[in-house]
């Protein structure tokens, strides 16, 4: 058990806190420090996610106010991952680190797997340096400054530095200070745009926000709803869900720069089938690291602040409840509707919502116009509605327009549901047997007189152009095809010319000429797709569909002896693709380390239980040729 704990500063990384212990007990040994605060000598030193953290606890002088919670939520970058963990993997991180699970940590975490590389290095704020020195006689590490991301200062607007202490140190079990001597300013080897400059700024915000918030996991539905209404929102999805990728790739790589992107490990390639964007929109069947989802968070949502505030749903008609437009029942006009289906209409390219009453009325609205003054299209009048139009038919015997005046619709829409209902209206003019014929109108005078009239004019356009088509002629007088077609048809139909099919034509191809331009277009396309990253399989459907024309060279290939040679000679069988991705896996580690082993290489290349014996002979061969040329160490 210690004597005595440093008071931590604010924002001080946990790391930082038993650094400075370290240096007040005068321990010379960073493993007697170990055992001071833990109880046992083996802890190693990790700035993001520690573990033993309830041994901790238990080693600090007596009546400590501290608990496990609070020093992982207070201390750590748990905050930073925590909100965007599956609830169930969350809870596990947060168990180890309490617990003697330094492995299991980042594992579960998905740090390790994760494609957005975390710092090499403590890193630090020379303007920060020296305010901690003149408040509090000595700088120490901020935990704000360690976040993957976060390469500015939020406070001082300046880039942030890489200090001389690595992660893990060259003694993992020890913890080191910041200093003046760990703690070099230098000139950065790289300059930002002004754009770019401005956008790590307030993703720095935004992540400052988010840690101090301390915000609870939640479960991967929850993030995916959001996403989908904030992209309906946006046009970039139907109401229905389904994203329209392209134009959100598009959209998305407009709105960061290219050079933001690139440092946090998020480009986005277009000619990509699947990216991080379009699997984080999608089902969420992996956890995703916490920047993309604060990239694709300030995307949709301009801060992470106003994203978590509140919940997202897909509201087009705005909040209910919505108005009732039954003219029978006595709420009309009244918003007392709660229930709405919302689906797409595909010809319209908008949402439609579905309304329905508890009184049987139903209705359709588009948005973006919200039902507040008349309905769209009535579905159904309900049975209140209809009682009533019984009762003013049969039993008050009320007139036409008297009835849809009370009943809120048109006198034509009254007829055909008195007619539908088999109701007799007294509206219908009975026959009068003893009225003289003398003094009865001519019966149809002037539907002969429009016949004839419309007749003559559709005939007389016809003779005027004997070439004209039938559509041309009602454009020319569309009244009078209105006219003929309701009342004429027959005889419009006889007297309108004849439809013209189109004639098929037998297009001759230049399968020679084609080869030839298909060949250049897939050298073209097979260049390109062998230097994707990550390593993509160079496969016949792969380059049709990069020069979109999968369908001829998967149907018409014996047609281009030239183009089906050259494919031939490059498409990669699965063990080629394997044996391509492990040279490019012993490329990568060359550069990034000077000892090569042989599970490395497989996790790099994807091999791990699916490769084959020579396979596995040519990875051992690779890397001992390797070894001789280079005189490394084989593991």
């Amino acid at each position: 058990m210690t004597s005595f704990f440093p008071t931590p500063y604010p924002d001080e990384l946990l790391y930082s806190i038993l650094a400075r212990y370290h240096i007040r007990s005068g321990n010379l040994s960073p493993k007697a420090t170990l055992r001071d605060l833990f109880g046992v000598s083996t802890v190693v030193a990790t700035a993001d996610l520690p573990s033993h953290i309830n041994a901790l606890i238990q080693n600090l002088p007596p009546f400590s106010t501290y608990t496990a919670e609070s020093v992982i939520y207070r201390y750590t970058l748990y905050p930073f991952y925590a909100p965007f963990l599956f609830p169930d993997i969350s809870e596990l991180v947060f168990d180890s680190m309490k617990e003697h699970c330094w492995g299991d940590v980042h594992a579960r975490a998905g740090i390790m797997a994760s494609a957005v590389a975390a710092p090499s290095r403590l890193r630090f704020c020379s303007e920060c340096l020296f305010e901690d020195e003149e408040s509090w006689g000595e700088p120490y590490w901020h935990r704000l400054h360690q976040v993957p991301g976060v390469l500015v200062c939020s406070k001082h607007l300046c880039l942030l530095q890489p200090s001389k202490v690595t992660i893990p140190g060259e003694n993992k079990h020890e913890f080191y200070p910041a200093s003046r001597e760990n703690c070099v300013s230098s000139l950065l080897d790289f300059k930002l745009s002004k754009r770019t400059f401005g956008e790590l700024i307030e993703l720095a915000r935004d992540i400052e926000w988010a840690v101090n918030a301390a915000l609870p996991s939640r479960p991967p539905l929850w993030y995916r709803h959001q996403y989908t209404s904030l992209l309906t929102d946006k046009c970039l999805a139907t109401a229905t869900g389904r994203v329209r990728q392209a134009e959100l790739i598009n959209r998305f790589s407009s709105h960061f720069s290219a050079d933001l992107l690139n440092l946090l490990c998020s480009g986005i390639s277009r000619e990509q089938e699947h990216n991080w964007l379009s699997s984080i929109t999608r089902k969420h069947r992996k956890a995703f690291h916490p920047i993309r989802h604060l990239l694709l968070i300030r995307f949709l949502c301009e801060s992470a602040s106003a994203f978590f505030g509140g919940q997202h749903e897909r509201k087009p008609f705005g909040e209910g409840p919505w108005k009732c437009f039954n003219g029978a029942a006595k709420h009309y006009s009244k918003p007392v509707i709660t229930e709405v289906k919302i689906s797409w209409s595909s010809e319209m390219k908008r949402a439609v919502g579905k309304f329905s009453c508890s009184c049987g009325f139903i209705y359709s609205a588009s948005a973006p116009n919200q039902p507040n003054n008349a309905p769209g299209k009535i579905k159904a009048f309900g049975r209140i509605w209809e009682e009533r139009l019984k009762e003013f038919v049969e039993v008050k015997r009320l007139g036409l327009r008297e009835i849809s005046r009370r009943l809120k619709v048109d006198p034509v829409t009254v007829k055909r549901h008195a007619k539908r209902l088999c109701l007799k209206g007294h509206w219908r003019s009975p026959t009068r047997p003893h009225a003289s014929t003398e003094l009865a109108p001519p019966i149809n005078v002037v539907t002969y007189e429009s016949k004839d009239k419309h007749r003559k004019v559709w005939l007389e356009l016809r003779q005027r152009d004997q070439t004209i088509s039938k559509t041309g002629l009602r454009q020319q007088a569309p009244d009078t095809y209105a006219w003929l077609y309701r009342n004429d048809r027959e005889w419009l139909n006889t007297n309108s010319p004849a439809r013209k099919r189109p004639l098929t034509r037998v297009h001759q191809v230049d399968w020679n000429n084609r080869d030839r331009e298909i060949l250049n277009v897939a050298k073209h396309a097979v260049h390109k797709i062998q230097r994707l990253t990550p390593l993509v399989r160079v496969t016949i459907g792969r380059i049709g569909k990069s020069i979109q024309q999968k369908s001829l060279l998967e149907k018409h290939l014996n047609k281009l002896p030239l183009t089906r040679s050259y494919l031939m000679s490059v498409v990669e069988s699965v063990e080629d693709f394997q044996i391509r991705r492990i040279h490019w896996a012993i490329s990568i580690l060359k550069r990034q380390n000077d000892l090569v082993k042989t599970w490395q290489v497989l996790k790099l290349a994807g091999l791990h239980q699916t490769r084959s014996e020579n396979i596995a002979n040519l990875v051992a061969e690779e890397i001992r040729l390797t070894a001789s040329h280079s005189r490394i160490k084989v593991g």
